[in-house]
This record gives structure tokens, C-alpha cells and sequence, in this order.
């Protein structure tokens, strides 16, 4: 992994500084994400270095919206500069936003709106509040067969929509 990143050292310490987060939070997010190899690209469409959605990649940049999904999917595997540039400003911004643990898992589940209860939430994300825990969000909510997620309850179905996030998170910290 680390050879594999070694072309990339100068653009990541350069885009990391201008986005004030730390180094090695970006090799963690790559590692996590692509492993560091640039060409590869998910089911979701998520692709690069980065693993940026396409569409993600359109909010992001606007000169990217009058391109087809496969042209910028092409661009975010080949243009690596453009790829480290957008997704560690957007990790940036989330970050800020949300502090870092919760910023990695808006960046691999979306952030949905904090602010209300995921089954209210027209876009419902990693940081959308459970309902079935209280006083968690969405990608906290582990299920907890002795007595659903330490209520008491019985009726609790398993929060199984963030199994890949929680996944994530975790795996991030490993780096």
C-alpha cells in the first residue's frame, strides 16, 4: 500500500494542508476506500483513489455536470489530482461539520439530515438520527439481541441499513 501511494505523497500533503486535516486521515480514508489503487471503481459508482460517487462528484464540481456517468467516472479514475483534490475537501467539510468520527461515516454512508429521525428523512444517511436508539445516529445503532439496543424492548427489528458503514468506521480506525 504504501508503495503504491508514493506518487500521490505530494498532491496528498498539498490538498490535506489547504483542507486542514491531517495526512494521515487521508492515507486511512484511501486505504479504507480504494486500497490505493486509482483505477478501480464500485457498484455504486463510487471511483478512484477517493471512491467519489459520480453524482458526488457533479455537486462537488459543476464543470463535471453536462458529462455522462461514465465519462466522470472515467475522469475520476485517471485524473488523479482532480479525484484527491474534491474528495479530501469534501472529507474536509465534513469534518468540520461533524468532527472526524462522524465526518468517516458521512463520507461512506452520506450525512442525511442530523436533524431528524431516520424514518422522517427524505434522504436518510449515516448521521440521520435511529429510531429504534435513542439518542444515536443511524450507523450507531448496533442490534443487541438482550433486550433491543439496551431499551428494554422486545418488538426491535435489527438496524441492518448501516451494517457496511459501522464496518467502515471501524476499519478506518485500524489505520
Amino acid at each position: 500500500y504504501i508503495q503504491r501511494m508514493e506518487p500521490y505523497q505530494q498532491s496528498i500533503a498539498d490538498f490535506s494542508q489547504n483542507a486542514g486535516i491531517g495526512q494521515d486521515s487521508v492515507y486511512a480514508l484511501i486505504a479504507a476506500e480504494s486500497g490505493g489503487n486509482p483505477n478501480v471503481c464500485s457498484p455504486k459508482m463510487s471511483c478512484g483513489l477517493m471512491q467519489i460517487q459520480v453524482n458526488t462528484a457533479k455537486e462537488l464540481d459543476s464543470s463535471l455536470r453536462g458529462l455522462s456517468s461514465d465519462q466522470v467516472a472515467q475522469l475520476l479514475k485517471s485524473d488523479t489530482d482532480r479525484n484527491l483534490r474534491m474528495g479530501i475537501n469534501h472529507f474536509g467539510d465534513l469534518v468540520r461539520e461533524h468532527g472526524e468520527e462522524k465526518a468517516i461515516a458521512a463520507y461512506n454512508g452520506g450525512a442525511g439530515n442530523p436533524n431528524l429521525p431516520y424514518h422522517k428523512a427524505t434522504n436518510p444517511g449515516a448521521l440521520t438520527q435511529s429510531v429504534a436508539c435513542p439518542g444515536l445516529l443511524a450507523y450507531q445503532c448496533r442490534w443487541d439481541s438482550a433486550g433491543c439496543y439496551n431499551t428494554g424492548k422486545t418488538n426491535c427489528k435489527p438496524n441492518v441499513g448501516f451494517i457496511e458503514t459501522r464496518t467502515y468506521v471501524d476499519r478506518y480506525k485500524e489505520y
